[in-house]
């Protein structure tokens, strides 16, 4: 069977419970997100080996959505830790002709910062990639 790696930011999704307005909130729903995330759980679901490979903070915050992530069995070995950052959105579920309403906080994420050198891509690829001259 093939493995499937996906390579993008993990976000902290928080909304306020059912239909309420974010200025009505006094407490937040969490979730772990992202589109890359997202797609990894879904070939997790049906049996696909997945890894994701992504740049996060050393923090509590960080290990909360790893272990998310972990539940649906997609892979972590190759998260690496460092920077400052874990991108967080919040969405505001629209009711009736409210539209939805989002907004993002992503600006210097840990994988936004990444340097080169920062993932090992030849240990993340098993050494079966091309390389350019």
């Amino acid at each position: 069977m093939s493995r499937v790696i996906g390579f993008g930011d993990l976000l902290v999704h928080l909304s306020p419970p059912g239909y309420q307005r974010l200025m009505q909130a006094d407490h937040f729903d969490v979730n772990y997100t992202g589109a890359e995330a997202n797609t990894l759980v879904s070939l997790a679901l049906f049996g696909v080996d997945t890894q994701f490979v992504t740049r996060l903070p050393d923090n509590l915050v960080t290990d909360c959505a790893l272990n998310n992530l972990r539940r649906y069995r997609v892979g972590v070995d190759h998260v690496v830790l460092g920077g400052d950052r874990i991108g967080v959105y919040y969405l505001e579920k629209g009711a009736s002709q409210r539209p939805s309403r989002l907004v993002y906080d992503r600006k210097f994420t840990s994988l936004a910062t990444t340097q080169p050198g920062d993932l090992d891509w030849e240990r993340i690829f098993g050494g079966g990639y091309p390389h350019r001259q």
